[in-house]
């Protein structure tokens, strides 16, 4: 394709796809000098090509917003998040450069696969290496990330499982076309739920694959309504009734203590934190928002968990309004560029896209890990890369047929 084709990339791009892979495994114990070599090495190829990628304004926040929280950093003695000024806007190129061909849909699906892919590998390995068997309380104790021994909560190990969560959707749309494929992504996202929900006791998992499959699910009858069957249809409406219907009798049977049921739910992990409606982390994040415009310079505290339970406002809590208001601008440009890819003529990939992209923003919404372990930023910026040259690509073809 003009201006997004890489001369001889067959070979580029297979490199890119294993450093994706090697990277989502293994990216918790890997030499910070190497992902900084490797990334700006696809950045810098990418830019090569595309030196209009200079203009796109995610960009230019998410790289003003490393460069500053670098320089506040290195005035406070920290050194290591320097690496970030350059590792964020590089994450968000090397997503760019996995559309740069012929076969967007092709290219996307497998550098979100080969992603998706390693950190689920790594999800099961830190799991496995829980040494405390089967959570039986909800305490935390016992929780070693595989490769470093690094001890992290359960909300860290259920980032491993955000993406494979989000492919369920895929799975339903290629089902009749590719039923091999659609089956294992099922099993896994039955694997992701067992350790998550059952092992860990943690409600992330299951949350994720309600609300992306269900959004995602929504959008895709609404954009392919003409196409869908009578049949699938009357399926679909029945499963939603029945599914509603299951969740206010399970409500109301809680609330009026049926068969003991209250007690039960008060004295489970699903009743942790005020539960999954009404948890506390909803209650600091508005907290938090509030306090950012109270005290701009940062340095804050909310009323109910010290923090805000969200990634963008512990920035603002750590730096400043600025900073925050930098991310936020990052995040409406890509949530911008979501919404155009959205209304659009949609193919499965892009359905997957939009999936992935939900899930992961789902994610840095609700909880801090991504504020602690900056590399996990890779992900976020990655798939926000990726819409952004699906976008590229669509305006370039839309130009060529008309």
């Amino acid at each position: 394709m003009k201006q997004l084709n890489i001369k001889d990339s067959s070979v580029i791009k297979l490199l890119s796809y294993i450093w994706i892979f090697f990277f989502s495994l293994t990216f918790q114990a890997l030499n910070m000098n190497l992902i900084l070599i490797v990334s700006m090495i696809f950045a810098m190829l990418y830019l090569l090509q595309n030196k209009e990628a200079l203009n796109d304004w995610a960009f230019r926040f998410i790289t003003v917003a490393g460069l500053i929280i670098a320089i506040i950093d290195f005035h406070a003695g920290v050194y290591d998040p320097l690496y970030f000024a350059l590792i964020w806007p590089a994450s968000y190129l090397i997503g760019r450069f996995m559309i740069t061909g012929d076969d967007p849909d092709k290219e996307a699906t497998i550098g979100l696969g080969v992603m998706t892919l390693g950190i689920f590998i790594q999800g099961i390995l830190n799991y496995y290496n829980h040494n405390e068997g089967l959570e039986v309380d909800n305490g935390w104790g016992g929780w070693n990330e595989f490769w470093t021994g690094t001890f992290s909560s359960r909300t860290v190990y259920v980032f491993d499982f955000v993406f494979i969560a989000a492919w369920l959707i895929f799975a339903l749309i290629i089902f009749k076309k590719n039923k091999l494929a659609s089956i294992a992504i099922i099993v896994l996202n039955i694997i992701a739920f067992l350790c998550d929900f059952v092992f860990a006791r943690g409600r992330l998992c299951i949350t994720m694959q309600i609300v992306v499959t269900g959004s995602i699910g929504l959008l895709y009858l609404i954009k392919e309504r003409k196409n869908i069957t009578q049949r699938t249809r009357k399926i679909v409406i029945c499963v939603a009734v029945v599914a509603v219907l299951a969740l206010i009798v399970f409500s109301c049977a809680v609330k009026l203590d049926l068969f003991g049921l209250k007690g039960w739910y008060d004295n489970s992990f699903l009743s942790r934190d005020g539960g999954i409606l009404g948890n506390v982390r909803y209650r600091s994040i508005v907290e938090g928002l509030v306090e950012t415009v109270r005290h701009p310079e940062g340095g804050w505290n909310t009323a109910s968990l010290g923090i805000a339970h969200n990634v963008f406002l512990l920035f603002a809590k750590e730096y400043d309004i600025f900073v925050f208001a930098l991310l936020i601008g990052y995040e409406i440009v890509t949530v911008s560029n979501a919404i155009k890819l959205a209304v659009q003529k949609l193919s499965a990939s892009d359905y997957l896209i939009l999936a992935c992209f939900l899930a992961v923003n789902l994610y840095f919404m609700i909880e801090t890990c991504p504020w602690r372990y900056r590399n996990y930023w890779f992900f976020i910026l990655f798939v926000g890369g990726i819409i952004k040259n699906k976008l590229e690509y669509k305006k370039i073809l839309n130009d060529i047929t008309q």
